[in-house]
């Protein structure tokens, strides 16, 4: 019985992380193109399923998901040669890393905001560090660090306020991607709006064993399996 109570949880569990990729990679074709100086940038908002994943599935499942969105990209509509899919994962990934391990300790709303915002710091930084020691040197050559630093003031800005869109719309989906998500796969959920400190593996761990435990009648004091 565990051993199929393990496997069902091993299938929901990939089954989920690669919705996660597929609704990722499709919502990647909306692509809102910036102005110049920064006309090689594009501003898409498929890294909500990327933390919405990372709060649903963890850390690791977060990681898995945008590494294959990101090689999906990269096979069929790459324009860099993989170097901006290897810049967007490391974003992605700085961008949700901490919301999505802090997330197993903390739950809540106000967690998820503090987690949100912490997240939009380490993204900022990770995107001026990957443009200036891959992006641009890549495709600039020698002038790579005078070019970054005559767009550095609107990269700052684009990737703020990429990191607050993105920040805004995990929110907005938070609660009614936990209740689809209980309505596809028949249990609560991972994502939670209480105060409860219990991991989302222990949850629908212990939902599982409940639904697999034997009847008792107490009127006969026998057993149904």
């Amino acid at each position: 019985m565990k051993v199929l109570t393990k496997k069902k949880k091993a299938t929901k569990y990939i089954v989920m992380t690669a919705v996660f990729v597929a609704v990722g990679y499709i919502v990647s074709f909306f692509e809102i193109p910036m102005p110049a100086p920064i006309n090689f940038l594009q501003l898409d908002f498929s890294n909500v399923m990327t933390m919405l994943c990372g709060f649903t599935l963890g850390p690791v499942a977060m990681i898995v998901s945008e590494a294959i969105k990101q090689l999906l990209w990269f096979l069929t509509h790459s324009t860099t040669g993989g170097v901006g899919q290897i810049a967007n994962f490391i974003t992605a990934v700085s961008y949700a890393i901490i919301p999505s391990v802090a997330y197993k300790y903390k739950k809540g709303i106000k967690n998820v905001i503090i987690f949100l915002a912490l997240g939009c710091a380490a993204q900022l930084v990770a995107a001026l560090l990957s443009n200036l020691f891959i992006t641009f040197p890549l495709f600039m050559g020698d002038s790579a660090t005078e070019v970054f630093m005559s767009v550095l003031p609107y990269l700052i800005i684009f990737n703020i306020g990429k990191s607050v869109i993105i920040s805004i719309l995990t929110l907005a989906l938070y609660k009614s991607l936990s209740r689809a998500l209980k309505y596809i796969f028949g249990e609560e959920a991972v994502m939670t709006t209480s105060s409860e400190t219990e991991s989302p593996d222990n949850a629908i761990e212990k939902q599982e064993k409940a639904e697999d435990a034997p009847e008792k009648n107490d009127g006969d004091k026998t057993i149904k399996c």
